[in-house]
């Protein structure tokens, strides 16, 4: 099964810990950040190295679109 994580605000804080959590226990992570994009690339690259899948964007939309792109997700949102 794919798992998958939407994590806003996952570039700083709390969501940056959650998002690397995650990750490292096999979701594929999709952050969303607000002002702070080194902040989120920062994290992006360290779940990388760390050999997870994540994918990073300011806006929701775009988000969602990516994670139907790039990790298969069909699941209808509700």
């Amino acid at each position: 099964m794919n798992k998958v994580a939407i994590i806003t605000g996952g570039g700083r804080g709390i969501g940056a810990a959650t998002s690397e959590l995650l990750a490292a226990r096999g979701y594929a992570v999709c952050i969303n950040y607000l002002k702070n994009r080194e902040a989120a690339q920062a994290v992006a690259a360290r779940i990388e190295e760390a050999g997870g899948r994540v994918s990073f964007t300011r806006t929701c939309t775009p988000m969602v679109e990516n994670l139907v792109g790039s990790h298969g997700w069909r699941r209808r949102f509700r």
